[in-house]
């Protein structure tokens, strides 16, 4: 139906995070230029939106829940919207 291309440290989370409306991908950047998570729209793929910088350290769990991204870090826990 649709294709993003967001770079090739680009993925989506495993196991996959949707919400209603979007899908979240981690791209996950270089030390300078940082980590960053992209909202793309499930309808037609394009970028609604991105979150960041966030910890390089963003393989751990994490939630989707009333349009609010949790994820889980070391020592903390950190929603984004």
């Amino acid at each position: 139906v649709w294709r993003q291309t967001l770079g090739e440290q680009a993925r989506v989370f495993r196991p996959m995070v949707a919400g209603p409306d979007h899908l979240y991908a981690l791209y996950q950047g270089y030390e300078d230029v940082g980590s960053k998570i992209f909202l793309l729209d499930r309808a037609d793929g394009s970028i609604a939106g991105s979150f960041g910088p966030v910890p390089n350290d963003l393989r751990r769990s994490f939630a989707v829940a009333d349009g609010t991204l949790f994820t889980h870090h070391d020592q903390f826990i950190q929603a984004w919207q």
